[in-house]
């Protein structure tokens, strides 16, 4: 979501996904979770998570298809979820488990390094005010339709997971979106807390202070230039009902923190050791790839980056361009172009940010 002072094209999603799989590395176990059901875990140790997705995913994208009458929006249906920064413990030679920089116990039991959600039908709404219902609709009247050949599409076909809905149930869908767009708008039955609650990180100071001089030694040995280092907070909401205090928690920080890529997910099904169901929070400014309909893949970071002088914004000082008295004017105009200008030899002469141009676009 954008805030109200951009005129830049946003969207607003909501989906429904009727299951969700989980990976861990800690136990290489793949389980699947369903509303009111209990959990069932792959039953062969897996070797690669991605390779095993990846075979997965590409058979789904050579099957399905778009719903009849719907073809422009190519939807095809989608996956949902994170791959946690650790996977790269399957896809990166020889680097080192977490599990021996000062974790706590429970992390572990609980972990989870990806979890992924499959859409075949989704609400969106334009920055317009537009709503489209788009879904995957399989030929035929069962919404099944698939032949599986790789071992995880064959699993959950076999637990009776599907990845299309029939005619008649896209109907539903889309007769129940209409009926529930069509209700007035009922605003929230209790005052808004504007509050949020007390983060503690999982770590003592000293342990981070020895991760910083694992990092810095690590740069000296050559192994990176540039190394990012986080840590993970632990709050307590003060209601029981996670659901709704998630999603109220999502909302203020939109509120406070508005940004183009907000996100909320939310895994009811899914158990930990600690708690039911667990939901994604995010206030991002960053869209860090996109992958187009002809696999074109378009990077956006913000690292390395600098925003450019838009037309008709003012950059003038007391003492450079219009000075702030005539903006939009030919003197705040040209001091614009040179500010843009400034900006960017900046960024081409500036070390730091040419490292970490590198670091994110090495191709």
């Amino acid at each position: 979501m954008a805030d109200d002072q951009s005129n830049r094209p946003t969207t607003t999603t909501v989906a429904s996904p009727t299951f969700a799989i989980t990976y861990s590395l800690s136990s290489h176990t793949l389980t699947l979770h369903r509303p009111s059901q209990p959990s069932l875990h792959y039953p062969s140790p897996i070797n690669s998570f991605w390779d095993l997705f990846s075979r997965c995913q590409e058979e789904l994208s050579s099957h399905l298809r778009t719903s009849r009458g719907n073809e422009k929006s190519k939807f095809r249906g989608g996956w949902v979820g994170w791959f946690g920064y650790e996977m790269k413990e399957e896809s990166l030679a020889g680097h080192k488990s977490r599990w021996s920089t000062g974790y706590p116990a429970w992390a572990k039991d609980e972990n989870m390094d990806a979890c992924w959600s499959w859409v075949d039908r989704f609400v969106e709404r334009s920055n317009e005010g537009e709503w489209t219902v788009r879904g995957v609709v399989q030929d035929g009247q069962t919404g099944q339709g698939l032949t599986a050949e790789s071992e995880l599409l064959k699993w959950l076909e076999a637990q009776g997971i599907s990845f299309a809905m029939s005619s008649d149930q896209f109907k539903q869908y889309t007769y129940k979106v209409e009926s529930t767009l069509s209700q007035p708008h009922a605003g929230p039955s209790h005052p808004v807390d504007e509050s949020f609650p007390a983060f503690h990180p999982i770590i003592t100071g000293d342990q981070h202070r020895d991760s910083i001089d694992k990092c810095r030694e690590a740069i000296r040995q050559g192994e990176s230039y540039e190394l990012t280092l986080t840590t993970r907070f632990d709050a307590t909401l003060p209601t029981s009902n996670k659901q709704d205090e998630t999603y109220s928690l999502y909302l203020r920080l939109r509120a406070r923190n508005p940004a183009y890529y907000s996100t909320y997910i939310s895994f009811p099904s899914i158990n930990t050791p600690r708690d039911e169901g667990i939901f994604i929070i995010s206030s991002s400014p960053e869209r860090f790839l996109k992958i187009d309909e002809r696999r074109n893949v378009e990077m956006m970071p913000i690292k390395g980056t600098m925003a450019r002088v838009k037309a008709g914004q003012c950059v003038c000082t007391p003492t450079t361009g219009c000075r702030g008295l005539d903006i939009g004017g030919e003197e705040c105009t040209e001091e614009g172009k040179r500010e843009d200008t400034r900006r960017a030899d900046w960024l081409r002469n500036d070390k730091k940010e040419r490292a970490e141009n590198l670091m994110v676009c090495p191709y």
